[in-house]
């Protein structure tokens, strides 16, 4: 069995498309080649004026030349060399010539040429079916992600007791027996692999803390952390994607699916005087942020890594609501607020504060040029809007103004007041109620606009919503 060999025709649409063309110093995205490249590269003139417009957009009028310039160098040795060479000269040879004067009428026109132009483009075709197997074929260049510096986070107690976790993972299922032998394989191969992993981070964790180079494979090591390859799917290779198990079934739920969850954790059925409440805290997952941290390498040179951070979520609902996971990331997730104290190291896209909260003390001095911290305020939304039959507000509560007073209200386009959902002295938190379109008495109202009115600490925010029956 023989390799796949060069063949001319292929280096010319391997050459015509990124990451080959450069242009003002810029590597220009042109993925698809076209035919006509070949047939200009083959000595086709005509073949030029069709491609304009291609090289209108994609400069890579040079690239072109070049190749041209390199098959019309080839000596006759070359075209007789092997059979794919002389079917290539055979296509050369109906070019259209430069004087067509002399020929018969209809081999003057544009009609013509172009018949021709498909004629070669047929005859082509056939030599490239024929030789699918033989010659070697073209690529786009693709694009994967590099990872040039990489930084664990130094906590080396924490790889080490996942080291300990994959060995007793390990140890406890080869003990055990399966109907399906290949799913034992599957999951004592996933702790052997953590295992190997988390031993190697918890040796660069540690060098990190005491100011040691690593080594060249530590640093190729985490260069091979993850790299995602554009295809009909998306591929992911890499150390990081094999802490997420799988079964192969489920090749990316770990590494790529939502893990929006929720668990209630607590009831509270009365307040202290003994008035029903039913509220139920809640904690819950979110989204994956972007984080970035700044911090010396080993040889003493600031550098800024970005990394995941994830979401986490706290808030309380009222009248014993209790969430499903589907509730919360289908509906709940939209509306919620996160604690306050995540608020000193978050920031909205355009790198602004998200807003006063409980700080750590700390021996690191603030920097006396930050920007001033806005005042924090109470917060309302509601979702959906229009809603029926039921739309859900959530409503924050910030630390500074614990245990105020706290109402919620309802009221119609008139300012009558329809419905109090909430009158009570709450803690600092995010809460979560519904209002079901009905008045206090039990009465559904009528298809319009309302108003919810949140007071707390002698602040006010209000909201509109549209009921639609």
């Amino acid at each position: 069995m023989f390799g796949q060999r060069f063949v001319i025709d292929s280096y010319v649409t391997g050459s015509v498309v990124f990451d080959r063309i450069l242009y003002n110093g810029q590597k220009i995205c042109r993925l698809f080649p076209k035919t006509l490249d070949v047939l200009f590269s083959l000595g086709n003139d005509a073949s030029a004026q069709l491609l304009v417009p291609e090289l209108n957009e994609y400069h890579y009028s040079s690239n072109l030349a070049a190749l041209r310039y390199l098959i019309d160098s080839y000596d006759q040795e070359f075209w007789e060399s092997t059979l794919n060479n002389s079917w290539l000269a055979n296509i050369r040879s109906i070019n259209p010539p430069t004087n067509r004067d002399e020929l018969p009428a209809f081999m003057q026109t544009a009609a013509f040429w172009q018949e021709k132009m498909n004629t070669q483009l047929f005859s082509w075709t056939q030599l490239r079916h024929d030789n699918l197997l033989y010659a070697k074929q073209s690529y786009t260049g693709g694009t994967i992600c590099s990872f040039p510096y990489s930084y664990v986070e130094p906590f080396p107690e924490l790889y080490l007791n996942l080291k300990t976790i994959a060995n007793l993972g390990y140890n406890k299922f080869q003990t055990l027996n399966f109907p399906d032998p290949q799913i034992k394989e599957i999951i004592l191969g996933y702790f052997s692999v953590l295992n190997t992993i988390s031993d190697t981070l918890a040796a660069i964790a540690q060098k990190e803390l005491n100011g040691i180079p690593l080594s060249s494979d530590e640093i190729n090591f985490l260069k091979r952390m993850i790299f995602e390859q554009g295809g009909c799917s998306t591929n992911y290779d890499g150390w990081y994607t094999k802490l997420f198990y799988n079964d192969y079934m489920y090749t990316y739920d770990g590494l790529l699916k939502k893990n929006h969850i929720v668990a209630d954790i607590h009831t509270v059925p009365t307040d202290c005087g003994g008035m029903v409440g039913g509220w139920i805290p809640h904690v819950g997952t979110g989204p994956v942020n972007l984080g970035v941290w700044i911090t010396e390498l080993a040889g003493g040179q600031l550098t800024a890594f970005i990394g995941p951070v994830l979401s986490y979520y706290e808030y309380t609902t009222l009248g014993f609501e209790r969430l499903t996971d589907t509730e919360w990331d289908e509906t709940y997730l939209y509306l919620s607020l996160r604690p306050d104290w995540v608020n000193i190291y978050l920031a909205d896209s355009s790198g602004n504060s998200k807003g006063e909260g409980a700080t750590l003390i700390t021996s690191v001095k603030e920097n006396p040029n930050a920007p001033n911290i806005p005042e924090s305020h109470i917060v309302a939304k509601s979702y959906p809007n229009p809603f029926n039959p039921t739309v859900i507000i959530n409503f924050s509560i910030p630390y500074d103004l614990t245990n105020s007073l706290t109402e919620l209200i309802i009221y119609d386009i008139q300012g009558q007041k329809v419905k109090t959902l909430v009158k009570e002295v709450l803690p600092s938190g995010n809460y979560l109620t519904k209002w079901d379109a009905k008045t206090d008495e039990g009465v559904g109202v009528s298809s319009g606009v309302y108003l919810y009115v949140l007071k707390a600490a002698g602040q006010q925010v209000t909201g509109k919503m549209v009921y639609q029956k």
